[in-house]
C-alpha cells in the first residue's frame, strides 16, 4: 500500500491486488463472525456499510484482475 495524500477528513491510498484481497477477506470474517446486534458497537459502522465496501472493493479486484 502507498499513501498518495492525506487530508484532515480523507486519505488516497494505492493498492495492489494482492492487499484489495486481503481486505475484503478481512471483512468476509467480520461479517459473518460477528451478530447484527453487535456489529456498530464493535466496529463503528453498520455491517450494511462494511457490505457496500465489500461490493466496492470486489470491483476494484475485478478491473485489477483484468489489467
Amino acid at each position: 500500500m502507498d499513501v498518495v495524500e492525506v487530508q484532515h477528513d480523507r486519505a488516497v491510498v494505492s493498492l495492489g491486488l494482492d492487499e484489495v484481497h486481503a481486505l475484503m477477506n478481512s471483512i468476509n470474517e467480520a461479517v459473518d463472525a460477528v451478530e447484527d446486534w453487535e456489529f456498530s458497537t464493535r466496529f463503528g459502522v453498520e455491517k450494511d456499510f462494511v457490505k457496500a465496501l465489500w461490493a466496492q472493493l470486489d470491483e476494484v479486484s475485478t478491473r485489477l484482475g483484468e489489467g
